[in-house]
């Protein structure tokens, strides 16, 4: 299933009702990050926008000047510090620059790609898990 599928089924189930106004500058967003994102999360981004889905915040990659600062880039810093804090995924040998978030919970779980493979719409997500051990958990 293709990242436009996706958007459209989940489309059936979520209404964009606030998001259809953010537009995201993915030049800018490319030249900031020295890489484009997956297009799934692009795809996502053009419906709804960055924001709340019940408990999960979607971050916009940049902050986005509608007086809601969190972002990808203003997470990334945090994101990373608990990459090092805790070793990393287990079993995997990374460095915290090649990790970079996308999502936040209200409980404190983080969630965010890991950036390896070529192929952006690849990169496998990340989960840090506040109440679980070990913190981070890889998904692919």
């Amino acid at each position: 299933m293709d990242s436009r599928t996706k958007i459209e089924t989940l489309l059936r189930v979520l209404h964009p009702e606030w998001g259809a106004d953010e537009r995201v500058d993915w030049t800018a967003v490319e030249a900031h990050l020295s890489t484009p994102l997956p297009a799934d999360y692009r795809d996502f981004m053009a419906v709804y926008g960055g924001g709340c889905i019940d408990d999960l915040i979607v971050l916009p990659p940049l902050v986005s000047g509608n007086d809601w600062q969190a972002s990808s880039t203003s997470h990334t810093v945090g994101f990373r510090e608990l990459w090092t804090m805790d070793g990393g995924v287990p079993g995997v040998k990374l460095g915290a620059d090649r990790v970079l978030p996308w999502g936040s919970g209200c409980n404190a779980n983080e969630l965010g790609w890991q950036m390896t493979r070529p192929n952006r719409d690849q990169w496998p997500v990340i989960v840090w898990r506040r109440h679980e051990d070990p913190h981070l958990a890889l998904f692919d």
